[in-house]
């Protein structure tokens, strides 16, 4: 215990030299102060991230945004396609009604249309976008990502991203790894997508499955708290 209390009070030593011959850096004295001598185990507990400046931050949603297509597939509607009806629809899954992208369009519109809702709601320039990551399982196509569509619909010219291939959990994955680029201090800006045209790859001849899925898209802005 000895020894570590020697290295408590040298490394305050050090610490109040260098905030004696730069004032200018707070981030010493806020260091400083979150120094502490605990019972047990290292007798240091600091909260510090060297990649933010020294001190860790949690990310934050600051924005939320969605889109939902136009045409709307009821189950009524799907009563004249498979055999099915909307009492058995309604009691196994509580759905009443889909929504159905265009023929034409693709994830990526979706996704646009719903990220441009959210930098509108947080007063974002596309240009203060630092990352844009995609869940989705539908992309418009496998190369490019649709990603790279969303950048260049948004005209996000200083951002990065690329597609995570996730369904049922696909946004809480991308949610999680947005996360890490905020709290690690990398980025200050990033932008979540999940959108799915199930649609185009749903069989409306599968009873059992065609009555689950939808088109749409939800995104947020992460920042730092």
């Amino acid at each position: 215990m000895t020894c570590r209390l020697y290295f408590e009070i040298y490394f305050r030593i050090v610490l109040r030299l260098l905030l004696q011959r730069f004032k200018k850096y707070v981030l010493l004295h806020k260091l400083i102060e979150k120094l502490e001598i605990q019972e047990s185990g290292f007798p240091l507990s600091i909260e510090t991230n060297p990649f933010n400046g020294g001190f860790y931050m949690r990310a934050i949603i600051t924005g939320v945004g969605h889109y939902v297509p136009d045409q709307v597939l009821s189950n009524n509607d799907l009563e004249k396609m498979v055999d099915t009806n909307d009492e058995w629809i309604t009691t196994r899954t509580g759905i009443k009604e889909r929504r159905i992208l265009d023929k034409g369009k693709g994830t990526s519109y979706m996704a646009t249309k719903a990220a441009q809702l959210v930098l509108e709601e947080t007063q974002t320039s596309p240009d203060e976008l630092d990352l844009i990551l995609l869940a989705t399982v539908t992309p418009d196509m496998p190369v490019p990502s649709a990603v790279s569509f969303i950048q260049k619909n948004l005209g996000a010219r200083n951002s990065w991203g690329y597609d995570i291939n996730g369904g049922c959990t696909g946004f809480m994955c991308a949610l999680a790894t947005g996360s890490q680029f905020i709290e690690s201090g990398r980025h200050k800006k990033v932008l979540v997508i999940g959108a799915d045209k199930m649609s185009a790859i749903t069989n409306y001849e599968d009873r059992t499955t065609c009555v689950l899925f939808g088109d749409a898209a939800g995104a947020v802005l992460l920042e730092s708290s």
